[in-house]
This record gives C-alpha cells, sequence and structure tokens, in this order.
C-alpha cells in the first residue's frame, strides 16, 4: 500500500483529500495546526505541526508521495503577514521537498494557485509567459516563487503543481467569496458587481480537487496543470444559483469597472489524465448546502 504524507492535511482542502485518499485505499499521514481539532477518518494518521517552525522531526521516514496543501492563515494581511506567509507557502516548501528527496518519494503535488497569472479577458493556459509583475498579490507571488523553487528538484521525483481556480464546498471559510455570497443571499444583503455581471470564472468543487489528486499520484515526470470546474459562469449566475439553493432572491448592486476574469483553461488537465472535473456549479452547490 502507498503512503501518502499530506502537509496541510486539516484544512479546507486538506480535509476532503486526506478522507478521499484513504477512501480510495491508501495510507495517508497528514499534518494539522498543533491545538487544531482535525475530523477523524478511517485510514489517516495526524501529526501536529508547525509549519513556522524548522521541525521535521516527527515527518515519516519514508513515504511515496507528498501532497503539499498548506496555506498560511494570514494570506490577506500584507505586510502584517508576509513573513507567515513566506514561512508557510516558501520556506516549508522547500522544507518538504528536502524531506521528500531524502525520504525516497517518487511525486510532489504542490497546490498552487491560479492568482499567479496576469489579468486577462479569456481562459488562461499554463503555458503562457508570466511576467514578474503578474501577481495579483503577495500571497500570490508566494505562490510562484514555491513553484520557481520546486522545479529545480524535478530531478529527484516528479513535480505536479496545480493552479487552483475557486474551489467551493463544505467546511470553507467564511470569509473566501463564494461562503461569503452564500451568507449575503440568505440576509439578504446586497451583491456587489463590477459591471453588469460582475467577475467570471470557472469554480471547482472540492470533490473534484481531492480526484484530481489522486488521479495525479500515478503521472510520471513533472508537470503544471489548471485545476478549475467544467462552467465559466458570472458572479451574477452564481448568486442566482445560491438563491435558488436557498429559496431567496438575490440582490444586487452595480458598479463601474471592468469586472475580472478569473478561469482558467483545464485542456492540459485532460490532455494529462484524461479527466477534466466534472461537477456543474449547481450540482455542487446541492451537495454544499444540503
Amino acid at each position: 500500500m502507498d503512503t501518502i504524507f499530506v502537509i496541510g492535511g486539516g484544512g479546507f482542502v486538506g480535509r476532503h483529500v486526506v478522507r478521499h485518499l484513504a477512501g480510495n485505499g491508501l495510507r495517508v499521514v497528514a499534518t494539522s495546526r498543533p491545538g487544531s481539532s482535525p475530523p477523524p477518518a478511517t485510514g489517516v494518521e495526524w501529526l501536529p505541526n508547525d509549519l513556522t517552525l524548522d521541525d521535521t522531526a516527527t515527518w515519516p521516514v519514508r513515504y511515496d508521495a507528498v501532497v503539499y496543501l498548506a496555506q498560511s492563515s494570514r494570506w490577506r494581511e500584507f505586510p502584517l503577514g508576509a513573513d507567515d506567509v513566506v514561512r508557510v507557502n516558501v520556506a516549508a516548501v522547500q522544507r518538504a521537498a528536502e524531506h521528500a528527496r531524502s525520504a525516497g518519494a517518487k511525486r510532489f503535488v504542490h497546490m498552487s494557485s491560479g492568482t499567479v497569472y496576469a489579468q486577462q479577458k479569456e481562459p488562461v493556459r499554463e503555458d503562457e509567459p508570466i511576467p514578474i509583475s503578474a501577481a495579483r498579490s503577495f500571497y500570490a507571488a508566494s505562490k510562484l516563487a514555491a513553484e520557481f523553487l520546486l522545479g529545480s528538484y524535478a530531478p529527484y521525483f516528479g513535480v505536479i503543481q496545480f493552479r487552483l481556480f475557486m474551489p467551493y464546498g463544505a467546511g470553507q471559510n467564511e470569509r473566501m467569496l463564494l461562503p461569503l455570497i452564500v451568507s449575503k443571499v440568505r440576509e439578504g444583503v446586497s451583491v456587489d458587481l463590477h459591471g453588469a455581471d460582475g467577475l467570471m470564472c470557472n469554480p471547482v468543487a472540492v470533490g473534484d480537487v481531492a480526484e484530481a489528486i489522486r488521479r495525479c499520484l500515478s503521472l510520471d515526470g513533472s508537470h503544471t496543470l489548471n485545476l478549475a470546474g467544467p462552467e465559466e459562469l458570472t458572479l451574477r449566475q452564481i448568486a442566482g444559483m445560491i438563491g435558488t439553493a436557498v429559496g431567496r432572491e438575490p440582490v444586487f448592486t452595480t458598479k463601474p469597472g471592468t469586472a475580472p476574469v478569473i478561469v482558467g483553461d483545464t485542456s492540459r488537465l485532460q490532455a494529462t489524465v484524461g479527466w477534466q472535473p466534472p461537477t456543474r456549479f449547481v450540482d455542487g452547490l446541492n451537495d454544499w448546502l444540503r
């Protein structure tokens, strides 16, 4: 049985991933923040670990693959949270890569972000050049830095980098965009739209994120892959679907300005693993809110 070491298994995406991997017959060892209470899951061994510290003493000695899902909890607090973001999103990634090399890992899966791309009018592709000035935040810059860093480890193990576009599902932090929209619609609070319809995105169900990771654990070589949902939706459309799900008509306020486009092209994912996230937003939403 392969052993998968999941760093950041106690977070929103991580909790879904560890259950999914263990449920598919893999042995999972996962880290969580000290003092947190990760959910019990059959086949998952939990290790409390503070990634802001240089401490790998409790990490497993041997494993087949590492999945790095950890995120700094202070990613919104630039510049006050900058040190924490660099420690978790960059320095700890390098520490994990070096540990994976010594542990004989065959693959390193890293969860990056679709925000590393410059603002686009069309769906972005992985082979598009990303200028240094492209990252839209300090958080995005940290993700791009980790991508470059991990590329140096490709001679030692396969490096699979996912650029994630707007995941959603049960257990997500209420400060994230989609849970905020759910709360606003439920409470009758106006949803702000830039332009007539607001931003364009292709949100991905967290269950599909977990399945994408599982499928890529058997890939040969190194790959950078967009990970996004199957539909391009405006914020107006998303709020309308949420309104139908919760039984309340959304209220909108339109603001001047160009609506952002946060859409990832997933054709490379399809070509690489023969699969794309299939869950339509209305179905993922109903599963999330039921």
